[in-house]
C-alpha cells in the first residue's frame, strides 16, 4: 500500500473572496490537516476495536484519567504496534519505527507523566511545543492562498513546507507579494487518533510513549 501522506495544499482564489480573517478560510486550512491526516486511519486498514471501546463523540480525559494513574506493566510490544496503527508513526518515531518529522518521542521531558502525555495526544492543539511546527497561512496580492510550516525566512522572502511529509519542495514567497499571514492555533496533529482504540489499548500506547523506548521500564513489562 502506498504510504499516506499528510499535506496541507494551496488554492488560487481571487483575493475579494478569500481572506486570512474569515472562517472560510481558516476552515479550509483546518480541513486539509484534519481530513488528509485522519483519512490515513482508513487508508492504513485501521477498524475500530472490540472490547470498552470510545464512547460517543470520542474519549475525553475525564473517561481516562483514573487509568493513566494506574499504569504499570503495560505490554510494550502492544504499544509498539498501536504507536503505528494510531498512525503516530506518520510523523514521530520511537524506538527505530517511524518517521523523524516530529519531535522525538525518546527524549520527551521526563516531566511528562502518562496523564500529560494522553492530554496532549487527545488535545494536540493545547500546547505546540516546538514553534517550527506552527502552521502558517498566507494570501499574496494575486489571491494565491498558502498553508504549511515555514522552512525557512530571510527579510525577502519565506519558504513554506506544504507537504512537509512528502518531502516536496517548499512553496517560495516573495514577502513583498504578501498582503496577509496569520499563524493557525490548530495544531497539525489532529484530534481522534486514538478514537478506534480500547482503553486497554491505549494504555499500553501511552505506558509505550511514557517509556521513552526502554522495555525495561517499570511501566512495562519487558517480554509481553
Amino acid at each position: 500500500m502506498a504510504p499516506v501522506q499528510l499535506a496541507i495544499a494551496t488554492a488560487d482564489c481571487p483575493s475579494n473572496n478569500l481572506s486570512l480573517t474569515s472562517s472560510h478560510w481558516q476552515m479550509r486550512a483546518i480541513s486539509f490537516i484534519l481530513v488528509l491526516a485522519l483519512g490515513a486511519s482508513v487508508a492504513m486498514g485501521v477498524e475500530p476495536s472490540s472490547g470498552d471501546v470510545a464512547p460517543s463523540g470520542g474519549w475525553k480525559l475525564t473517561d481516562l484519567a483514573e487509568t493513566m494513574q494506574t499504569l504499570r506493566g503495560r505490554s510494550y510490544e502492544n504499544g509498539k504496534r498501536l504507536f503505528a496503527r494510531a498512525n503516530c508513526t506518520l510523523c514521530h518515531r520511537q524506538d527505530n519505527v517511524g518517521n523523524e518529522f516530529g519531535p522525538d518521542l525518546s527524549k520527551l521531558d521526563l516531566r511528562f507523566q502518562p496523564l500529560d502525555i494522553l492530554r496532549d495526544i487527545l488535545d494536540p492543539s493545547r500546547r505546540i511545543a516546538d514553534a517550527k511546527f506552527d502552521l502558517w497561512m498566507f494570501e499574496t496580492e494575486s489571491g494565491q492562498a498558502v498553508a504549511g510550516l515555514i522552512a525557512r525566512e530571510t527579510d525577502a522572502r519565506v519558504e513554506v513546507l506544504e507537504k512537509p511529509l512528502a518531502l516536496a519542495p517548499a512553496v517560495v514567497l516573495d514577502k513583498r507579494q504578501i498582503v496577509e499571514r496569520k499563524m493557525s492555533l490548530v495544531s497539525i496533529m489532529p484530534q481522534g487518533l486514538v478514537n478506534n482504540l480500547t482503553r486497554d489499548e491505549i494504555a499500553d500506547l501511552v505506558a509505550y510513549l511514557a517509556a521513552r523506548g526502554d522495555p525495561a521500564d517499570p511501566i512495562v513489562a519487558p517480554g509481553n
